[in-house]
Parts: C-alpha cells; sequence; structure tokens
C-alpha cells in the first residue's frame, strides 16, 4: 500500500469498499496495513468483524478514534455507481462519504500523522454499526476491558452537522430502538371485503398517532426521542387480494427520558 497517501486519497480508497453490514469488504485490513505502526487486535463474532489499534506514546491517558466501516445499502437513482467515488465540484461522492467514511478517513490520517501524544492512541471500528449492533462496538469494549485497555476518553466522527461543516459537536449519543409490529389477519378478494380481515385496514386508523411522533420532549443535549417507521410491507403485490398479514418496522432514536420499556407499553 502506498504510505504517502493523504487524507482524500485513504477515503477514496475506503469509498471503493463495498462494505454493506456487516462485511468491512477489506477496508478493515485496508487502515490496518495503513497504520502499520500502530498494535492490531481483532475480536470477530458471528461474521462481524471488529478491529482496534492502539500506540502508547507515554504514560498519559487513552484518548481511542471510534466508528465504522459498514454502510448501509445503496438503494437506486443513483447518477454514477455508489461504489466508485466521484469528485464534482468538490464534493466527494459515494456511499458512506458522510456516514462515515469521512470520519473514519480523518482519524485515521490523524493517527498515521501523529509523531508525538502523551499518553496512547488508538481505533476501534467495528462492521456492524449499521445493522443489529449486537456483536460490534459492545463485544470490542467487553475484551478491552478485561485486558484492561479501555479508553479513557472518546472521539466518535459520525456526523452531526446540522447546517454547516464544525456547526455542532455532541457529548453524547441516543439510543437506537429497533421495533418490530405483526398483524395477522384474513386473506381475501377485494371485491368481498367483508369476507376477509385486512391488516391494512386494522392499522390505517392508528398511522398517525405513530408515525413520527414524539416520545419525549428531549432536553439541553438530546433531540426528543421519535418514532420512525422504517419499512411496510404486505400482500401479493396485486390490486383485487388482500393480505393475509402485514409486517411494519420502526426505529426510536432514543434519549434518556425514553427507555425501551416505556416502548414495548406503548
Amino acid at each position: 500500500m502506498d504510505k504517502t497517501m493523504n487524507v482524500v486519497d485513504l477515503l477514496l480508497k475506503l469509498l471503493s469498499c463495498k462494505s454493506l453490514t456487516p462485511d468491512d469488504a477489506g477496508s478493515l485490513n485496508l487502515i490496518e496495513t495503513y497504520l502499520d505502526e500502530y498494535e492490531a487486535l481483532y475480536v470477530n463474532k458471528e461474521g462481524v468483524k471488529n478491529l482496534f489499534l492502539s500506540k502508547k506514546f507515554g504514560e498519559g491517558e487513552h484518548l481511542c478514534f471510534a466508528g465504522h466501516v459498514d454502510v448501509v445499502p445503496a438503494g437506486d437513482k443513483w447518477d454514477t455507481n455508489p461504489f466508485v467515488p466521484v469528485i464534482k465540484e468538490g464534493n466527494i461522492y459515494g456511499r458512506g462519504t458522510q456516514d462515515m467514511k469521512a470520519g473514519v478517513a480523518a482519524f485515521v490520517q490523524t493517527c498515521k500523522d501523529a509523531t508525538t501524544f502523551k499518553g496512547r492512541l488508538s481505533i476501534l471500528l467495528t462492521s456492524d454499526e449499521e445493522g443489529e449492533a449486537k456483536y460490534g462496538t459492545i463485544v470490542m469494549l467487553e475484551h478491552l476491558k478485561k485486558e484492561g485497555l479501555l479508553p479513557d476518553y472518546a472521539i466518535v466522527a459520525e456526523p452531526t452537522c446540522e447546517a454547516v461543516f464544525g456547526d455542532a459537536i455532541k457529548i453524547g449519543r441516543r439510543g437506537s430502538i429497533n421495533g418490530y409490529l405483526s398483524i395477522e389477519g384474513k386473506q381475501g378478494h377485494a371485491a368481498y371485503p367483508e369476507k376477509a380481515i385486512n391488516p391494512l385496514h386494522q392499522i390505517a386508523p392508528i398511522l398517525a398517532n405513530i408515525a413520527g411522533i414524539h416520545l419525549d420532549n428531549g432536553d439541553d443535549d438530546f433531540a426528543p426521542s421519535q418514532m420512525v417507521l422504517t419499512d411496510i410491507r404486505g400482500g401479493m403485490q396485486v390490486t383485487n387480494v388482500t393480505p393475509s398479514d402485514l409486517k411494519l418496522m420502526f426505529n426510536v432514536r432514543n434519549s434518556t427520558k425514553t427507555t425501551q420499556k416505556e416502548i414495548s407499553l406503548i
């Protein structure tokens, strides 16, 4: 690997890795090789790769840069291949540019360029943040605790800007609660709806009461917890048959004022 890359070169290489959760698509090895002066530790579980890179400069405190290399599916309506990065009018386009390979490239290059530090610098990366997130950072932190390597401080390079670059730095992180709702009905013909139990009709009256609602008022540090519907499916993709069941998925990015237990009681 070219050891003279700048942060833009590094970002372009990371964007070229089709790292759909939980596949890191070689991006972790790329970073490990680039930071060859750092000690590498992998803790992998259930197909998820987690990489911890660290270097002790002195006897001071331990600062960790944390993040993820996986991205959400690209979707359609891209003008170019989402995994072939493009520079256009001063901007870089590609799946994962903002969330969060630009941040990863920035702190990897920072660690590459660091020559002095009063303590230990480290990087913690996972490949499953965009998925269930069961075997990523949590697993690595449990291992680091056993090894006595838990950081004193952490900087997570997730995008936090609200309008322009650098306008907001967040001091914490909301939780992420995934929910699944299933409604069982009775399939029937659209011409005879009275003979069926249509789960779409059952859920329609309550959608306005759950879609996008705030579950609390937030606080000085966190926005209100919000119910965000992410997927709804049912039926056979035909116009004359009502569905036998319906499945709805939702996500709540919760503040400290709303818990998983409270959401389950809604």
